[in-house]
């Protein structure tokens, strides 16, 4: 039934004032931090700080070359900002296209706006898959249903009438409506529950949490040996005072691995670029790392697997005489913005040539116009129901849905839509009910005898794309769910057309834990009431409640825990006996009659036993494709395969998807998706195109897969300053070998040169280099297994060559420190062509060239002058080298023995 839209709204002069008196709905974006905010947060780090000051120091007492390394304050800033900035303007640009428009009243006329323009005393307009962007007062209801379960917690959508309130965060589940504004912008509740504003962050992931233990660990190892190399190399301040303090400067800077949030950064923008220039809309920066780790893929049927829209192939009346296309063009007719099925049935009416040879005349009103009936009760279309209906003045009530909900086992027209639906058709029936039937349709009688009048039979185009998409994921070992709505034959035909496992026995998810079950008609319970008595707690409250803080699509900076049970709602135990679930082996059987011990659960994980749980997640590891899943069902699901361990994303483009994605690891939303659906997906694709879901994991793993390479690099120079200070500090304090006061084997130069070359270069060409590797857990363990060894075979080298080179009889200064560099530089680089594995041809010449190039400046006579190298004699060289090399096989060898090198059984490109 069509809303009232003659209301006048807001003229222009009144909206002109609202927007003056600062009264619309400003609130910032979710994809996006201010320009000030990028500037400040890479300017003001604790990593400036630090350099920043020992790049002071240095330059006060000792010489301007040892302050090169504050250049890295500079290059970090200044690259961050430049990323940040770039990847902003590509997030801001896919925002505003992908931005669901809101229409409202204005003037006397709807128009369409977007959400920011909305303003107090606006008239909003209302359909199905709407979502609700600032809170409001219904004034008008057409069967208006609105889901406020991501606020509430509460599964049912509540029927809404005049008077009643709307609130932000909640979406239209039913039916249309019209609200009046009366809160927006950070008076909405969306914003008063989500405080900390949604921007474009990297704080909340596994990796960055990863990256912070490293911080930690690091700061408290580098405070106290930071200090003891100050007082060893203070000792010989009388000597010369500033050589003391450059010593120490160039062993504190090298200890801080001060490029690795940057190219962390870097990586991510870098990432959220790439994927908008094919379209992905990437809301929450994060999900480019979950992308990584994703090993089960839900997928819904319609607008995933298939294209959006249907074709009517044929409608097959059943009972001669009731004017069946006149039934059906004034159901279709009563949606304001009809959904995809209604489309295609309205637009097959309204063609003289049907598909199928039934080339009929039109029926009166077909294709936009009314034929003359009046709706005295209309029951929208709800994807928990799965029908829709209506009573006409003088003309009966009528439904039109799922045959296999509105129809008995035993009727013979249940088994034609059946044998149809196995054919690859979406099928429907319309049938009349009695005329006062649908008053109350959550508590309608399930003895409610459904006459059928007429099948209708739509054909679904599968997306092209579609195979190859699936065949990729299969070789990537990520497991497939088709997971959906329609009836469970139908769901197997598309499913066994695009060669996915599992097809030949689909479940019809009503026998699991959660599912419909029957009201005692020998019907599944469609008509029996939807769940309202679902048991729950104050706690529980809290939880949901603490949930809806965390998705409301104001906060994209929550932390993400991918496929960790106890990240989610605690599973309350039953406290009624459950009837026992029946084995399903596959196929579509009907659902059992339930028990009256059974206790009815509202299908969300925090609300069903924990046997249930874990049942569903055994009958979700041996099936893959599901038939007739509830929306409360989806998002079971999705709890199921995460209590099983599972990294879940989850694909979808109507309102029955908005729990599960809500709640996977990583929600993927069509462009052409409901605009619900868009507000809680991580990632939209705004093209529609299901084919860019492997280049969307294939960016997730190629960003994670990179910082794992680049962490090990920088954690292995900060490994090696820390071993390499300490045993510097102990040996000059403790007078060892007659080394008292012994200098530190490098000046801040020396450093910088030999970071550049095996850590600053190559591990940004490596954080933006192609990568397939798949994402395993242990990022921290695996990263110190490396770097700790890595980074005493260079400490090792290094002072063993220092040390031997101080107690020779000719020994000079700046000739062991050239030692030093060599040593230290010959293990550094063959770090780097480990890290660098599988080899390919650029990655040996990355190598190769950081290698000519410090042969470059120590050959070079104006280069060696200003590191302050010796040209080292042949003897020298040979003795550094061959120490290196031994430091290096050693390290190879361990490494290769515990399979610990990177890359290793991966392959490259």
């Amino acid at each position: 039934m069509a809303v009232d839209t003659e209301t006048v709204g807001l003229s222009s002069a009144e909206v002109a004032e609202r927007i003056a008196q600062g009264q619309h709905n400003d609130v910032p974006r979710r994809t996006s931090r201010s320009t000030a905010e990028i500037a400040r947060s890479n300017v003001f780090t604790l990593f400036n700080a630090i350099v920043g000051t020992l790049c002071a120091i240095v330059l006060i007492f000792g010489q301007p070359q040892d302050a090169l390394f504050g250049l890295v304050i500079v290059a970090n800033t200044g690259i961050g900002i430049l990323q940040e900035l770039r990847a902003k303007r590509t997030l801001d640009r896919l925002a505003l296209v992908g931005a669901e428009p809101v229409r409202v009243i204005r003037d006397g006329a709807p128009t369409d706006l977007q959400p920011h323009e909305i303003v107090n005393g606006d008239e909003v307009l209302l359909a199905a898959g709407d979502p609700i962007v600032v809170d409001g007062q219904i004034t008008a209801s057409a069967g208006l249903e609105i889901d406020e379960s991501l606020l509430t917690g509460e599964a049912d959508p509540v029927p809404k009438t005049e008077g009643e309130q709307a609130l932000s965060g909640s979406f239209v589940a039913a039916g249309s409506g019209r609200f009046e504004a009366t809160k927006v912008g950070l008076d909405a509740y969306a914003a008063q529950l989500a405080a900390e504003a949604s921007r474009f962050t990297l704080a909340s992931s596994q990796l960055r949490a990863g990256i912070d233990r490293f911080l930690r660990m690091i700061t408290w190892l580098i405070i106290p040996v930071a200090i003891l190399l100050t007082i060893s190399q203070l000792v010989t301040a009388d000597a010369d005072f500033a050589d003391a303090v450059s010593g120490s400067v160039a062993g504190i800077v090298t200890m801080i691995p001060e490029g690795l949030v940057l190219l962390t950064s870097i990586a991510f923008a870098v990432g959220v670029v790439r994927l908008g220039a094919r379209n992905c809309l990437v809301q929450e920066l994060p999900a480019i790392e979950v992308l990584a780790r994703v090993d089960v893929l839900c997928l819904d049927k319609t607008g995933t697997l298939t294209e959006g829209g249907m074709q009517l192939d044929e409608v097959l009346e059943l009972r001669p005489g009731l004017h069946v296309r006149r039934v059906l063009a004034e159901l279709t007719a009563l949606e304001d913005r009809p959904n995809a099925t209604l489309k295609a049935i309205a637009d097959g009416l309204a063609s003289r040539d049907l598909p199928g040879g039934q080339n009929q005349p039109r029926a009166d009103g077909v294709g936009g116009s009314t034929t003359g009936w009046r709706p005295v009760r209309v029951v929208p279309f709800s994807s928990t129901r799965k029908w829709s209906g209506a009573a006409f003045d003088g003309a009966g009530a009528w439904v039109m849905g799922a045959p296999d909900v509105l129809l008995g086992p035993a009727d013979p027209s249940r088994a034609q839509a059946q044998q149809l639906a196995a054919d690859g058709f979406r099928v429907l029936v319309a049938g009349q009910v009695n005329q006062g039937a649908l008053d109350d349709p959550d508590s309608l009688p399930a003895s409610a005898s459904v006459v059928p009048a007429a099948l209708i039979v739509l054909r679904q185009r599968l997306r092209t794309e579609a195979p190859d998409t699936l065949r990729y994921f299969a070789e990537q070992g990520v497991a497939i769910k088709v997971i959906s709505g329609d009836n469970a034959a139908s769901v197997g035909a598309v499913a066994a057309e695009l060669g996915i496992a599992g097809a030949d026995h689909p479940v019809d998810a009503r026998t699991l834990p959660s599912g419909q079950h029957s009201g005692g008609s020998g019907r599944p319970g469609v008509f029996a009431a939807q769940h309202r008595n679902a048991p729950s707690s104050d706690k529980l409250h809290r939880i949901v409640y603490n949930e809806a803080t965390e998705m409301l699509e104001v906060a994209a900076d929550r932390a993400e825990t991918p496929g960790v049970a106890g990240a989610r709602p605690e599973t309350p135990q039953a406290t009624a006996s459950h009837t026992e679930t029946p084995q399903v082996a596959g196929g579509h059987t009907e659902t059992p009659q339930a028990t009256a011990s059974h206790t009815e659960t509202a299908g969300v994980a925090g609300t069903v036993s924990e046997a249930d749980l874990h049942e569903m997640a055994r009958v979700l590891e041996a099936n893959s494709v599901f038939g007739r899943v509830s929306p409360q069902q989806k998002r079971l699901f999705v709890a199921a395969l995460q209590s099983a361990g599972h990294t879940v994303a989850m694909t979808g483009d109507g309102v029955n998807d908005v729990l599960a994605l809500k709640d996977a690891d990583l929600g993927v939303a069509m462009g052409s998706g409901s605009g619900a659906t868009r507000a809680v997906a991580k990632v939209v694709l705004l093209d529609n195109n299901f084919a860019s879901l492997p280049y969307v994991v294939a960016e997730g793993r190629r960003v994670l897969g990179n910082i794992e390479r680049v962490a090990a690099l920088f954690l292995t120079k900060t490994m090696y300053a820390i071993m390499l200070s300490v045993a510097v500090a102990v040996t000059g304090l403790a007078d060892l070998a007659g080394l008292r006061g012994l200098q530190f084997p490098f000046l801040p130069r020396h450093l910088t040169l030999i970071s550049t070359l095996t850590i600053g270069v190559p591990a940004f060409v490596l954080a933006l280099a192609p990568n397939i590797e798949r994402a395993r857990p242990g990022f921290v363990s695996r990263v110190l297994r490396f770097a700790i060894p890595a980074g005493m075979a260079c400490a090792a080298a290094t002072f063993i060559s220092y040390v031997l080179a101080r107690l020779a009889p000719s020994a000079s200064l700046v000739s062991d420190r050239t030692t030093a560099t060599i040593a230290l530089f010959a293990v550094a680089v063959w770090v780097l062509a480990l890290v660098a594995r599988p080899y390919t041809w650029w990655r040996l010449t990355l190598v190769a060239v950081m290698a000519a190039c410090f042969l470059g400046v120590l050959a070079i006579p104006w280069t060696r002058h200003f590191f302050l190298l010796n040209a080292a004699g042949t003897d020298d060289v040979l003795f550094a080298l061959a120490v290196a090399a031994v430091a290096a096989t050693a390290l190879t060898i361990s490494q290769t023995a515990t399979r610990r090198l990177p890359g290793q059984g991966a392959r490259g490109r």
